[in-house]
């Protein structure tokens, strides 16, 4: 029984210790005007690794979320971001891709479920409504004809719409809900 306690107090110790590592990680900027904002790493990386539990962290390996996310940086994602809520037009999340389970993806939801969408020379339009982006950070280009969103699922795209593999060219075009794994709540400085 006197293990048991000191178990527990351990991982209370560990828990506050990551609390502070993350309180203490230094905002130097806001991504976009999305609230991504990016901490200093120091060991958190390592801390989230290791500890588990509701943030984790995963590496971008791709320019595809490029200017807000960076090929080489760390994204901290929130598992449980969507435990109490349903995802938002323009969170940031992290999903296992629709025809592909096995391969994770980092990208911005664009449309929301049971939303008609489509692209018409680089204008996305919901519901026939062009949508603003202000993350975008040059003019698009491209089409894409008009797509139901089934129920519980979510159009999603990359920023960098010229080099992102996202619904458009997905067979299965849409992310269901339950592919998504976390929202992202920061992104670590590269050191």
């Amino acid at each position: 029984m006197k293990k048991f306690f000191y178990v527990i107090a351990a991982l209370g110790l560990i828990g506050l210790i990551l609390i502070g590592f993350i309180s203490a990680g230094k905002e130097v900027e806001t991504v976009s005007n999305l609230n991504i904002p990016r901490k200093s790493s120091g060991s958190i990386a390592d801390l989230l690794n290791i500890i588990g539990g509701r943030l984790h962290s995963a590496k971008v390996p791709s320019e595809s979320m490029e200017d807000t996310i960076m090929a080489g940086e760390t994204i901290v994602f929130d598992r449980r971001a969507y435990s109490a809520k349903l995802p938002e037009r323009f969170d940031v999340v992290i999903f296992k891709c629709p025809d592909d389970e096995s391969i994770d993806y980092v990208k911005r939801i664009i449309g929301l479920p049971r939303e008609t969408i489509e692209i018409r020379g680089g204008q996305v339009y919901i519901d026939s409504i062009p949508l603003e982006e202000p993350f975008l950070k040059e003019e698009q280009t491209g089409e894409f004809d008009s797509y139901e969103i089934g129920e519980n699922s979510y159009f999603i795209m990359g920023d960098n719409r010229t080099v992102s593999f996202d619904s458009r060219a997905w067979i299965n075009k849409c992310v269901p809900y339950e592919n998504i794994m976390g929202k992202v709540v920061f992104i670590l400085e590269k050191q």
